[in-house]
């Protein structure tokens, strides 16, 4: 049967009925409209069946009749194109898209069976963790969209609707109606936002969209109306509520959107006081720049409050300050202005007028003074909080800021100190420095530390045809000597030889080369391969080198003898896209694509003392992306592009673990030493940490900014360093748990880390240059006291007359004249005791409940500490029972404490083994956190609050210097030196700038050749940093040289010291 089509016409005012009745409600055959949902902005929505290719319930959205002008068919054909893009379980999928036969666009989208995010929470009464959760992954997909180049622009509660899948709640965010593409190659859609409209919804709008229009939205702009959605999910009242738009004229509201600050979330909800109140007005920030940057970091920052963690969220400003402080202090600044005005006026008549002018002046004077120190604190504060974020070299220019504004500000000097001797700054030890002329970028990089050479090979375009460049770098002096590989020929794989002397090129023709870095002098490998080499490996004492050919050919070399022809062996002719070996270099681990409909890779193990494979192919039905093998354990771990990694015995082909999944391909494997741990970075930007022995995550994954690229691991230090493709760097050291991270400016092309972890080099994305950076350095080191048997304080034995609350406590501690006992029972209920007055109680019982699992009694029985499973710390007045109001929040649950002795500094242990001090009287925190490693038993401050001594299970005891608090001003040059060492300062506007290498030398250079009188502290820490890490001392307090250190450890008869003489066995040959 045939139908004649009618003209398709526009304007001509269609309702929503009539959509229903033309054809009988079909659409192109293929869809029927069965009932109108909803009405947008420009577009009719209808719940409709789909009966071809495949039949299920569909929703149809129409360009709303009666709106059909040029503009906005524009802007609905740039929502058809731009839901196309995007693929995420939490946006609503387009099907398909279509014309009606009136003229009108149409898409076909998933159905989303639901409710509104705030309706859903309400009817569900969910917890305020249940709310957080499931805002989650909305923040995800927006930013999902914002990566396609989208911004939604009315985001809104009514366009994130929640539907139950097995039970479960689903975001979905619909409706993204009225996007704006950001990077557009038709310049047409640009007509599609026109600049004098407002789109968007009152209340989630942002300022600089009802200000400006579309021209100056941007993803922030969603960020905005993400805050306002959250802030009405956890308060149950929006921005603008429907009596505000009955109240009010519609400009008025607007106006008031842009000119005030929203209310505290905390004034609706008491319960959000604290990290959601900064969580919320951060990302409804009038000013688009002080919001969170992408829709991920506002999910990233409530990850964090749900874990426990510190948030990102900033402290007040100094603008916020400045206004804060001229309400409080109204006389003084009017005195200043009054001052001023009277000298240009025609300045003072009369001696009592000058005497009121002088007071009046003193009075502006002791405000400014004032006004510094609330600025230098600002600064302080906000030192801190990058500090638990780990972003230690912004932290050190907030600080040297905050030392300038008032040098008085010991806080701010304490951690200073602290922190330059516990972290090592990431930072470049040369400039950029520039490949050839013609160059666009590097495509193999390397570094040697031995030799104080980087490596790079480019290709440099001629006029008529291009050519590879290997360029070769001294470090110290930066100058370049080029060196052109055979005509037509490309580099495919470059390493160094671990005595740095050489570097290793593989070449697409074959050819397997050993250039010296000295002299550029080379020797061809042989026998040379068939074809293009694809892989390569050293093993992990750099005495074997493995190649993989495009033909399946794979070739051993002795490095001591390469003179000598390679081992050849014989795999599959297929591709050998991935090589390792094990540390030893007696197995190669290889893998082949395969292209068959069951099997898409083969991983193959080599023993080769036999030159035969050990076992039959280990195949898997995705492409393997990365391998790791271990020889002891016969362990392979097998990496696919699908994110699963299966961990295997190579010997006996069978699985040892239950697949581990991952979000993403997975980019990089690598085991440690002996194989309990497997490193995993994957393509979404996560670095996962397994536990092998149990098939459990190690620690939670470590968020990258995008795919990891690598994830090296140094074997004998211990240490893993990671660098996502946009630049993201971090340095883990998994003995201790201290990680250290470095964001770069640009977006990497290649990089390479040397062995022992302490430098890498760093190729940009189209960038025509590298940097070489250093990356880890041995800092303040713990001191081995006494085996672990030993005990550092005599404590009194139970005895028949002991109480029973005293027996029966889940926690106890003596001070150290053992006169006073602090014991908790199960309850959490706390009691101080006087063992000299026959357990007499100091003071009343006090509670921290649910339970309390370390306490703390300072030598005078005055302050005492708890610590509880709620992860707080509280300090309680013994006298009354009553807290001090000191209360510190941990990420994890503390299980030690310790006071000293003037009960000024408290002590606290985390179970990951993170000590930090703490400023008793203020809550102020005095050292970052000092990861130890796991297995921390009990702590203690030495009598002269000089040393903390903590006790490592079956290792022994130990100690770590106290902070050191400065009694007089830290000199300019030593935090021009602070700012040197992180390469970043803070100008007095606030903008963060780097410092060059040659402001850096300078600084250096203004460091004393002698201890000046009145800066002696400074001067320590000064030559400590600039000394050797292989020699200098524990730490800048003290002067006994490592080695020795080290030596004396060997000459100890305790196997414990024997133990720690040998942990550091690699750092006295290493950095």
């Amino acid at each position: 049967m045939s139908q004649t089509i009618p003209n398709r016409t526009r304007g001509n005012g269609v309702r929503s009925a009539d959509l229903l009745k033309d054809n009988d409600g079909w659409l192109d055959g293929r869809y029927r409209l069965l009932e109108k949902l909803g009405e947008g902005g420009f577009g009719l929505v209808f719940k409709a069946e789909q009966v071809q290719p495949i039949q299920r319930l569909v929703a149809v959205k129409i360009l709303k009749a009666g709106m059909d002008t040029q503009q906005v068919i524009a802007r609905f054909e740039t929502e058809r194109k731009s839901l196309a893009l995007m693929e995420h379980p939490n946006i609503a999928r387009v099907l398909d898209a279509g014309e009606t036969e009136r003229g009108q666009p149409y898409f076909v989208m998933e159905l989303v069976r639901g409710r509104s995010i705030t309706s859903y929470s309400s009817k569900k009464n969910l917890t305020l963790n249940q709310r957080l959760e499931l805002f989650i992954p909305v923040c995800q997909a927006v930013n999902h969209a914002h990566q396609k180049g989208i911004i939604h622009r009315d985001l809104k509660p009514s366009n994130v609707m929640v539907m139950e899948e097995n039970g479960q709640p689903m975001p979905k965010v619909i409706d993204f109606g009225i996007a704006k593409v950001l990077e557009q190659k038709d310049a047409s859609v640009t007509l599609a936002t026109g600049m004098d409209q407002l789109v968007g919804t009152p209340g989630y709008i942002s300022p600089e969209q009802i200000e400006h229009g579309s021209s100056h939205v941007d993803t922030r702009s969603d960020v905005y109306a993400l805050g306002a959605i959250l802030m009405e999910l956890l308060t149950g009242k929006a921005l603008v509520t429907p009596m505000d738009l009955a109240q009010k004229p519609l400009h008025q509201i607007l106006r008031d959107q842009v000119e005030r600050d929203p209310p505290r979330p905390s004034s609706r909800e008491p319960s959000l006081k604290g990290d959601l109140d900064w969580i919320i007005l951060k990302a409804l920030e009038r000013d688009p720049a002080r919001r969170y940057g992408s829709a991920d970091e506002l999910g990233d920052d409530l990850k964090r409050f749900l874990r426990h963690e510190p948030v990102r969220a900033f402290p007040p400003s100094r603008a916020y300050i400045i206004g804060k402080f001229v309400r409080r202090h109204q006389f003084g600044v009017a005195a200043s202005v009054a001052i001023a005005l009277a000298v240009l006026s025609g300045g003072i008549t009369s001696t009592a007028l000058y005497f009121e002018a002088e007071k009046n002046r003193i009075a502006a004077e002791d405000a400014g003074q004032n006004l510094k120190k609330e600025y230098s604190r600002s600064d302080e504060v906000m030192a801190r909080q990058l500090t638990e974020r780990r972003d230690y070299t912004e932290s050190v220019a907030w600080l040297t800021r905050a030392l300038r504004t008032d040098p008085s500000n010991t806080l701010a000097a304490t951690n200073l100190l602290s922190l330059l001797q516990h972290v090592h700054l990431l930072h470049p030890t040369t400039p950029e420095l520039a490949l050839p002329e013609g160059a666009q970028e590097a495509r193999l990089v390397g570094l040697s530390r031995q030799s104080n050479r980087a490596i790079a090979i480019s290709r440099v375009k001629t006029a008529d045809a291009s050519k590879s460049i290997l360029s070769i770098w001294d470090t110290t002096t930066h100058e370049r000597r080029d060196q052109e590989l055979p005509k037509g020929v490309i580099a495919t794989c470059l390493s160094i030889s671990h005595d740095g002397k050489n570097a290793i090129l593989a070449l697409d023709d074959g050819q397997v080369e050993i250039r010296s870095l000295a002299d550029g002098t080379s020797l061809a490998l042989q026998p040379k391969l068939p074809q293009s080499v694809l892989s390569l490996a050293l093993s992990g004492d750099g005495q074997t080198l493995a190649v993989g050919g495009e033909n399946g050919t794979i070739q051993v070399w002795d490095m001591n003898q390469l003179k000598r022809p390679a081992l050849v062996l014989k795999s599959a002719d297929l591709p050998v896209n991935h090589i390792v070996m094990d540390y030893l270099g007696t197995l190669v681990a290889v893998a082949q694509q395969v292209d068959s409909a069951d099997v898409k890779g083969s991983a193959v193990v080599w023993d080769l003392s036999t030159g035969k494979t050990i076992g039959d192919p280990f195949e898997t039905s995705d492409g393997i992306s990365a391998l790791a093998i271990h020889r002891e354990r016969e362990m392979i771990a097998v990496g696919l592009h699908s994110g699963t990694v299966h961990v295997g015995n190579f010997r006996t082909q069978t699985e040892l673990l239950p697949p581990l999944g991952h979000p993403a391909s997975v980019t990089c494997l690598s085991m440690n030493g002996d194989a309990s741990v497997l490193t995993v970075g994957d393509g979404r930007g996560y670095l996962h940490a397994w536990d092998l022995r149990k098939g459990q995550p190690l620690t939670p994954a470590q968020t990258h900014d995008g795919e990891i690229l690598i994830a090296s691991q140094a074997l004998e230090q211990g240490l893993v360093t990671s660098v996502s493709r946009h630049g993201e760097m971090e340095v883990w050291n998994t003995v201790t748990g201290e990680r250290v991270h470095h964001r770069l400016r640009h977006s990497v092309a290649q990089v390479s880390v040397s062995p022992d972890g302490s430098m890498l080099i760093v190729a940009p994305r189209h960038e025509p240059a590298v940097q070489v950076w250093s990356t880890h350095q041995r800092m303040t080191t713990r001191r081995y006291l006494a085996g672990p048997d030993e005990a550092y304080l005599d404590t009194p034995m139970d005895g028949e007359d002991t109480p029973d609350a005293i027996k029966q406590a889940v926690a106890r501690s003596w001070n150290r004249a053992s006169s006073l006992l602090a014991a908790a029972d199960a309850e959490g209920r706390v009691t101080v005791y006087d063992l000299k007055a026959q357990y007499e109680p100091l003071g009343p019982t006090f509670v921290h409940p649910p339970a309390v699992g370390a306490v703390a009694i300072s030598e005078d029985g005055r302050l005492a500490a708890t610590s509880g499973r709620d992860q707080e710390v509280r300090l309680w007045d013994v006298a009354t029972g009553r807290p001090t109001g000191i209360s510190i929040r941990h990420d994890s649950f503390v299980n030690a404490l310790a006071l000293s002795a003037d009960a000024r500094y408290l002590a606290t242990v985390t179970d990951e083994g993170e000590i930090r001090v703490w400023d008793s009287h203020t809550g102020d925190a005095l050292t970052p956190g000092l990861r130890q490693g796991m297995g921390i038993r009990d702590i203690h401050i030495s009598a002269d609050s000089q040393e903390l001594v903590y006790l490592m299970q079956d290792q022994g005891w130990f100690s770590l210097p106290m902070p050191l608090v400065p009694t007089s001003p830290l000199p300019d040059w030593f935090l021009s030196l602070a700012e040197a060492l992180a390469r970043r300062r803070l100008t007095e506007a606030g903008k963060a700038q780097n410092v060059s290498l040659m402001e850096a030398r300078n600084a250096l250079a203004q460091v004393p050749k002698a201890a000046p009188d009145d800066s002696d502290i400074a001067y320590r820490w000064a030559r400590w940093l600039l000394s050797d890490p292989e020699q200098r001392s524990l730490c800048p307090q003290e002067d006994e040289p490592f080695s020795e250190y080290v030596g004396g450890l060997g000459k100890k008869k305790d196997p414990s010291a024997q133990a720690e003489a040998m942990r550091y066995r690699n750092l006295t040959a290493g950095f």
